[in-house]
């Protein structure tokens, strides 16, 4: 059974479907697929440049916490060639922090942990088991993991070693405030 509209009329009927089918349908088709490629398209163009801004940023963020602590490291070998006081140690550890504004804490302890000089107010010694102070004290360098502190600023704590004459005599522990380098990220 033939459907009785498809075939019944004048030729001009069966130009206007002929038409229908032959230019219409082929355009609406053509359309809907170039506007689903031109979607998926632009979102790849959006998701690569989204990619490529992180990339920067993260180098940018690897730069920061590298050159804050190669000025860390700089202090830490004044503090061990120098023969300074504890009052001017305490100078010198306010005058770094002063001068490299990223760091939010620095904490010079001796060999066995005991507090020499801080930036804040610190009544007791580094708990011995921190991470970053025990690599410090076994002469290693450390740069520890991004992490939250209690006012949801993004740090990152490390400790470098402080050498007298070759032998490790203390470490220079520090927090590095991430929020500083936000206007680059930014």
């Amino acid at each position: 059974m033939r459907p009785r509209w498809l075939f019944s009329g004048g030729i001009r009927r069966k130009l206007a479907l002929l038409l229908l089918f032959a230019a219409v349908v082929p355009l609406a088709i053509f359309g809907a697929a170039a506007i689903t490629s031109t979607r998926t398209i632009a979102n790849e163009i959006i998701r690569h440049a989204n990619l490529h801004i992180a990339q920067r940023a993260a180098q940018a963020i690897e730069l920061h916490v590298d050159g804050a602590f190669e000025a860390l490291a700089a202090a830490a070998d004044i503090l061990g060639r120098a023969q300074l006081s504890p009052a001017q140690q305490e100078q010198l550890i306010l005058a770094f922090r002063e001068r490299v504004y990223a760091f939010a804490k620095l904490t010079y302890v001796d060999r066995t942990g005991a507090l020499l000089s801080a930036t804040e107010d610190l009544a007791t010694k580094l708990d011995p088991g921190d991470p970053a102070l025990s690599s410090a004290l076994a002469g290693r360098v450390h740069v520890g993991t991004i992490r939250i502190d209690s006012a949801f600023a993004p740090i990152v704590r490390g400790a470098v070693p402080v050498r007298t004459m070759g032998n490790v005599g203390g470490a220079l522990v520090a927090e590095l405030d991430l929020v500083a380098i936000w206007e680059v990220v930014d």
